[in-house]
């Protein structure tokens, strides 16, 4: 059995689910990457992610704050109540008395969400720019110093993303500016009062990038329009920057670049957006 919540989706999303806890999928659908926790599977302009039980405290903590699909879904609509983008939820919901691995207590939730114009951004500039400050007309600052603007917006409305990766923010773009959407939103939390520590958390997250695909005058772009978009002072934001970056480098020490790079992409993934960001270049709009 399952229990779902739906919106004008296809109700079929729930037994998709239930085959993709069973490592299957029904005909036309397709996996795609995800971390070990989790099964994704797209088809039709919708992905449907199960998320599967870590450990034996997942169902006591389902129990008293919600499932993660629960949770993301709830967090999704408070990002769009104050301004911000992420894809529309379809349903979600929990398939009951599985056995399958990795779910233990048999507990696994689904989350179904509208495919939306954008790819994630750190695929793209690692991908597309492959280490080059600019690339058929599109140039790689712009894009980090508009990610520095979103993420202070973020901070300033109180919300620490729960992981903000370069690759749970989607870029994409509109006929007047580019678009961010944010994913993975199951462990975001407002604060009245944003703890530093978790505001660091956040930036040293969304700088996890070799100085390759981030260089130090990026890094600079990002700070200026991030401490504009929260409302930060100079000296804090300085401070921020440093911190930050220190522990950007403890973690990147003994990693290599392949390592960060998730997903390889040919040219057809990033035509449509480079096209895209090229025409607002070519208009200032960027």
């Amino acid at each position: 059995m399952t229990q779902s919540r739906s919106g004008d989706c296809d109700d079929n999303f729930a037994a998709v689910a239930t085959l993709m806890q069973r490592g299957e999928l029904p005909p036309g659908w397709r996996w795609v990457v995800s971390s070990p926790a989790a099964r994704v599977a797209t088809a039709q302009g919708v992905f449907i992610k199960l998320f599967l039980s870590r450990n034996r405290w997942e169902w006591p903590k389902q129990l008293l704050r919600g499932g993660r699909a629960t949770r993301a879904a709830r967090e999704g609509l408070r990002l769009a109540k104050l301004g911000f983008l992420t894809p529309e939820v379809c349903g979600y919901g929990t398939l009951a008395c599985s056995l399958v691995r990795g779910s233990f207590f048999g507990v696994t939730q689904w989350l179904a969400t509208r495919a939306v114009p954008a790819m994630s951004f750190g695929d793209f500039v690692t991908g597309f720019f492959d280490g080059k400050e600019e690339r058929e007309g599109v140039a790689r600052a712009p894009l980090y110093q508009h990610l520095g603007t979103l993420v202070g917006q973020l901070h300033r409305a109180g919300i620490i993303h729960g992981d903000l990766r370069p690759n749970n923010v989607l870029l994409g773009c509109a006929g007047d500016g580019i678009r961010f959407y944010l994913i993975d939103n199951e462990r975001n939390r407002q604060y009245r009062r944003l703890p530093r520590k978790l505001v660091l958390k956040n930036l040293v997250q969304i700088q996890m990038q070799f100085d390759s695909d981030f260089n130090s005058l990026e890094r600079q772009l990002f700070f200026s329009a991030y401490a504009e978009a929260r409302g930060i002072g100079d000296d804090e934001r300085d401070a921020l920057a440093d911190a930050s970056q220190r522990r950007v480098a403890e973690r990147l020490r003994g990693k290599n670049r392949e390592g960060l790079v998730q997903t390889r992409l040919d040219a057809s993934q990033w035509d449509f957006l480079v096209v895209r960001l090229r025409k607002l270049m070519a208009a200032g709009r960027l």
